[in-house]
């Protein structure tokens, strides 16, 4: 094949962006530093990294919100990662893979609440009494529409929050409109508006992350 110097291909690829975003109270372990040294990002991508030292987990992911939507040019992803997560090196990759595929608005990792007795994974519908058992309500490989998911190795599309008023996470308690009270987390009061403003949240269960007891060093 022969080509002149006024022949041009272009391409359709376009690197992918992200805000990469850690919240933490400042002692990370060594399982921790070694398996983000590892952590591979996607081909060619473009990582803007954002550690928040010492602030109340709410707080600090609403900082690293308004941040994201007053970036020029604004990252496609934001990309929350927690202090005791212990991914694989391709986490990361095959995470995006599904949330460039697929039309989720928020896209977690699979990992397990931190309990001896039965550690219990995070995913969840409001409908279903209890937590989603696999085998039951899900096949382990497929992304679960959830209710509620971490949010410590979670995509996020900005356009998503851009329809939501701030503050976009909240630690609780809130009162209920039925005068009640609701003792949640940041991330289940994020899920929750994320849902009232028409958005989807799925549960990527073909990507386990393990979940890192910093006081004991087990690992679920």
């Amino acid at each position: 094949m022969h080509f002149d110097e006024s022949d041009v291909i272009i391409g359709t690829h376009k690197r992918p962006t992200f805000l990469k975003v850690l919240p933490t109270f400042g002692k990370l372990d060594v399982a921790f530093h070694i398996a983000s040294q590892r952590l591979v990002m996607p081909v060619n991508a473009l990582v803007n990294a954002l550690t928040i030292v010492g602030e109340e987990i709410g707080s600090a992911r609403n900082k690293a919100t308004e941040m994201i939507l007053n970036l020029k040019p604004r990252p496609e992803y934001l990309f929350f990662y927690g202090d005791d997560m212990i991914p694989r090196y391709d986490a990361m990759i095959k995470l995006w893979e599904i949330m460039r595929k697929e039309t989720w608005d928020v896209l977690a990792a699979l990992y397990y609440i931190k309990n001896d007795w039965m550690p219990t994974p995070i995913l969840w519908r409001d409908e279903i009494p209890g937590v989603l058992e696999e085998g039951v309500h899900y096949t382990l490989g497929e992304t679960v529409d959830s209710d509620i998911c971490g949010m410590d190795f979670t995509l996020i599309r900005p356009e998503i929050l851009e329809k939501m008023p701030p503050p976009w996470f909240k630690t609780g308690p809130s009162e209920c409109k039925s005068g009640g009270i609701w003792l949640h987390t940041e991330d289940a009061y994020f899920v929750r508006k994320v849902k009232q403003a028409g958005g989807r949240v799925g549960v990527a269960t073909s990507v386990r992350v393990a979940h890192l007891d910093v006081h004991t060093g087990e690992m679920y």
